[in-house]
């Protein structure tokens, strides 16, 4: 992450210089995909309610640390973090002590003490569990 906007405006410009165009493989998987895209869907439909009541059950043991934004549709949602330090640091500290990455919501220009927490992960369950024992370990 950088707060330079010059480098970000450089890497804005390069990334889409180099995805104008899809590749051949890609289409053709793509294709693959599409034909197969009702087992696709339903596959991911049932991993992300999975995750979500994951989900519920931890942001319910922890209503003073977090606002609860039940995600609407898709597989992403952004939850504030009632914190007293920036969101980036948190997130920042996150990855190092523990390996979990959250996104800060500044990442999307999204202000707020908010975090991107995505549900279509089959190890969802076990990264929640490492955030979870990160967080008891920094509220002692």
């Amino acid at each position: 992450m950088t707060d330079n906007k010059e480098v970000l405006e450089k890497m804005r410009k390069m990334k889409h210089f180099i995805s104008i165009c899809n590749s051949a493989p890609s289409e053709f998987l793509a294709t693959i995909a599409l034909k197969h895209g009702e087992k696709i869907l339903k596959k991911n439909l049932e991993l992300i309610k999975k995750n979500l009541a994951i989900s519920d059950r931890f942001f319910e043991r922890y209503p003073d640390l977090f606002r609860y934004n039940h995600q609407q549709a898709g597989p992403i949602a952004f939850h504030e973090m009632k914190i007293d330090r920036p969101i980036d640091a948190f997130c920042n500290q996150l990855v190092k002590d523990s390996g979990v990455l959250l996104l800060p919501g500044s990442v999307y220009d999204y202000k707020g003490k908010y975090f991107r927490m995505g549900y279509g992960r089959a190890d969802f369950k076990e990264n929640l569990k490492r955030f979870e024992a990160y967080l008891e370990l920094i509220k002692e």
